[in-house]
């Protein structure tokens, strides 16, 4: 069976009816930590920096909706001018969007991220930014910037 293009990043993850996701922004930056808390940073290796991308997940429905995010098996690459292509960090942070699990309250709006390493040689500006994600049934790719 072929993958299909998914219509939005949210019908890519499978969100329930109310939810939605979208791109905020990004970032660069030597190290990366979660609004709120004290204990955990993630920083970037000798020689490169964190390039951090951010989504406003919103839930607009009436009720509180859990999220298993980790349990999609989803690959999320990222594509910076086009030609530099990583795939995301995997990391412990709370709000890391390929391993998000939690509980969104009605009317709640949270921030989740994505997290790449970029050789500041190799990107000296960042002109692009494409995702590329994808899972055995479903593709999505959206040029954010």
């Amino acid at each position: 069976a072929e993958a299909v293009m998914a219509a939005s990043l949210g019908g890519f993850l499978g969100l329930p009816e109310g939810m939605s996701l979208a791109y905020t922004g990004f970032e660069n930056t030597q190290s990366y930590r979660e609004d709120g808390d004290l204990y955990f940073a993630l920083e970037a290796s000798a020689g490169k920096e964190l390039l951090v991308i951010s989504f406003a997940l919103e839930n607009q429905s009436g009720e509180d909706r859990e999220l298993r995010l980790m349990d999609l098996q989803n690959s999320y690459r990222v594509s910076v001018n086009e030609d530099y292509t990583r795939t995301a960090l995997t990391t412990m942070l709370g709000n890391d969007l390929s391993t998000f699990i939690g509980t969104i309250k009605a009317g709640e709006s949270r921030t989740l991220v994505l997290l790449i390493e970029v050789d500041p040689d190799k990107v000296t500006q960042i002109d692009s930014i494409t995702l590329k994600f994808k899972n055995m049934q479903t593709f999505y790719i959206q040029q954010v910037v």
